[in-house]
């Protein structure tokens, strides 16, 4: 006869064989169970991706999401650009608590929770933060109105002061730059702008009593700057003229020059008519208007382009588009010193996500959100 409370024992133990069977423990002591990773289809569930599942000791102080890795900052990015000659990579997709997928990276630790409440309000007032700027095509736009997004969930309160007039492929609206100045709208020439979803806004979010945040998108298509050219005297006809890019920093942000500017190159408009080469001059022209006229505090930083999904020139697409990405980390050569600052690889994070695409070009607006709260804590954690 077997020993009173032998079957309870045997049970137990086949139990505990079984987890470490199945289980690794790893360099800080939490047990990771093995999960197949589950292969996307086009026809998956928006949602359907990898969760990865962790078995922690109860009284392990350890278990935390990232825990073990740096925060991630701009900083850090220049670490890793430094030392293995390219834009961040590496990192998993994850559904938080609204089922929204957000990416986690391998190499440092993203935390929303970092920028809400008074902890950005308290960032922006230690860096002295008050005019972002964002400038680009469609892209540029949603960028836009991501970091609008995260500013009005943790300031609340904003409101747009002005928005370009829609527009379809026609000249720019020379009232929104102007400002009503007839003097300044009758020396300028506008030309047709080469892209059906852009309109620059303006907006100020926060309250008077706390912290005011200026956020401005202004839209473009093209580095080149071509969309509009300024006479500086009309009344002398061999007077300077200058194109739409140095209006901006010349005359347009002279009184209030952004503090934060996040340049969205216009990678989807250049793949089918400039060489890399050649868009690498365009962006240097740029750099270079940055160099010349904003102020020393001015942070910089420059959004990579992303992958192009579902056009029948997506595989020729998308070496063209990592090509446009090599030629900006090329142009930026970041060094501790530089303010000109790098950002994740969305080309390799966004390869995989296909299920997330609005269409050939663009992802779904929440990912732009997600991308311009990662920005936000990088620039809080210094």
């Amino acid at each position: 006869m077997a020993p009173r409370g032998q079957p309870f024992f045997l049970t137990a133990m086949a139990i505990i064989f079984i987890v470490f069977f199945f289980a690794s423990l790893d360099s800080r002591g939490r047990y990771s169970i093995f999960v197949p990773s589950i292969s996307l289809q086009d026809n998956a569930k928006p949602y359907d991706i990898p969760i990865e599942l962790n078995v922690t000791r109860i009284n392990d102080t350890s278990a935390k999401p990232g825990h073990g890795k740096p925060a991630c900052s701009f900083g850090l990015i220049r670490e890793y650009i430094q030392k293995h000659g390219k834009f961040p990579q590496g990192g998993v997709w994850k559904e938080d608590s609204k089922l929204q997928p957000k990416l986690q990276p391998q190499w440092c630790r993203l935390d929303a929770n970092l920028i809400r409440g008074s902890q950005l309000l308290d960032c922006l007032n230690q860096k002295n933060t008050t005019h972002f700027v964002v400038t680009g095509d469609s892209q540029g736009f949603r960028y836009g109105q991501g970091l609008l997004a995260n500013l009005n969930e943790t300031l609340g309160g904003c409101y747009y002061v002005k928005r370009e007039a829609s527009l379809t492929n026609n000249p720019i609206d020379i009232s929104y730059f102007s400002d009503g100045d007839p003097h300044l709208e009758a020396r300028m020439k506008p030309m047709k702008r080469d892209c059906s979803t852009c309109s620059s806004f303006k907006a100020i979010c926060g309250t008077p009593f706390v912290h005011n945040v200026t956020v401005e998108y202004i839209a473009m298509h093209s580095m080149l700057g071509n969309i509009m050219t300024v006479v500086l005297d009309r009344k002398n006809s061999s007077a300077h003229t200058f194109g739409f890019h140095e209006f901006l920093f010349r005359k347009y942000f002279k009184d209030s020059y952004p503090d934060f500017l996040v340049v969205v190159p216009t990678m989807n408009h250049a793949i089918s008519r400039y060489a890399p080469d050649t868009f690498l001059d365009h962006l240097a022209s740029f750099r270079d208007l940055t160099d010349r006229f904003l102020p020393p505090h001015s942070h910089i930083v420059w959004i990579p382009g992303m992958t192009i999904h579902g056009t029948t020139r997506t595989k020729s697409n998308n070496r063209a588009m990592a090509a446009m990405n090599l030629a900006l980390y090329n142009l930026l050569e970041i060094s501790n010193s530089s303010r000109h600052l790098g950002f994740l690889d969305l080309f390799q994070a966004t390869e995989k996500a296909k299920q997330w695409a609005r269409d050939r070009i663009h992802m779904q607006q929440f990912l732009y959100n997600h991308f311009m709260s990662y920005m936000l804590q990088m620039f809080c954690q210094g």
